[in-house]
């Protein structure tokens, strides 16, 4: 039950890790079943996605925050008006310099260094392992879902590489 929507029969669907191929798939039947069984949403729903970050260090992980800031306002532009930012469920990071332009040590600092309602949460990193994306509006049409993950997986894997790069010393010229 998700008795923030307000509704008598108000619920999400939270799925056990999905991982490959195998995941997409069952995230496939599941949205097929949802359809037909007549499922809705509404401008209240949100699809929050967990992304593994375990394996992600603290330099990776604000990197990804630090770029999904600075990108907000294009990732905005692709999102219904009620999930850019003035919703209370997934508020904007654009200005959280807390996470943006402080050094953080170790992940449970990161992790609590904002709270969990924004469009990037970290408060799940330490406990659960997860960035969790809050952006996207609710939906159970497949393809949707399906896009915003890839998006946001490769946004990911870019972040790190980016990181990579960025902690790479140049050669000097002589």
């Amino acid at each position: 039950t998700d008795a923030s929507l307000g509704y008598d029969n108000a619920g999400e669907v939270v799925s056990p890790i999905l991982q490959g191929a195998q995941g997409i798939r069952e995230l496939e039947l599941v949205c097929q079943a949802l359809e037909l069984a007549g499922a809705t949403v509404d401008r209240q729903c949100g699809l929050h996605i967990h992304l593994d970050a375990r394996d992600m260090s603290v330099a990776e992980i604000q990197t990804v925050f630090k770029r999904y800031s600075n990108y907000e306002e294009q990732i905005d532009a692709i999102m219904p008006r009620s999930r850019r930012g003035s919703d209370r469920w997934c508020g904007s990071i654009a200005g959280c310099s807390s996470v943006k332009d402080r050094h953080f040590s170790c992940k449970t600092s990161l992790g609590n260094a904002l709270g969990r309602y924004h469009k990037v949460n970290l408060t799940n990193i330490a406990s659960r392992g997860s960035i969790e994306f809050r952006q996207h509006s609710g939906t159970t049409n497949f393809q949707k879902i399906r896009n915003w993950l890839n998006f946001l997986q490769q946004f990911v894997a870019s972040s790190i590489q980016l990181t990579g790069i960025a902690r790479t010393p140049r050669r000097q010229r002589s």
